[in-house]
């Protein structure tokens, strides 16, 4: 009975410790995009959401995404975008303080967290 006891916290430690690296790796990855693409730097990030998969996203929404940002100011022209492969997105939603406005971007990641599919 130990013994089941002692494999299950066991799973479980290392099941949290694999979901913290993967959280680490989807903010550096947005935070890396934030700097590379928003024109000013007179922001704060304020919190970051767990991240979640979505299957939902169709290219079609992703075409969309990336119009409407492109037409703003807030971010520079040409974003390089990672493509959409496979049905499956990772998201991540930051919560930021740009000049005296709280504001809230989800980014839209490849599964394996490494770049940015579009954001909103």
């Amino acid at each position: 009975m130990m013994n089941k006891i002692s494999i299950l916290a066991l799973a479980c430690c290392a099941l949290l410790l694999a979901s913290c690296g993967k959280k680490h790796e989807a903010k550096s990855t947005v935070k890396e995009f934030i700097s590379a693409n928003f024109t000013d730097n007179d922001y704060s990030i304020e919190s970051y959401t767990d991240i979640d998969s979505t299957n939902y996203v169709t290219p079609e929404a992703i075409k969309l995404m990336r119009q409407n940002m492109a037409q703003s100011n807030a971010y520079k022209k040409g974003i390089a975008y990672a493509d959409k492969k496979g049905k499956q997105l990772m998201y991540m939603t930051v919560t930021m303080e740009r000049g005296n406005e709280e504001v809230k971007y989800t980014f839209y990641l490849t599964p394996d967290l490494k770049e940015v599919v579009a954001f909103k």
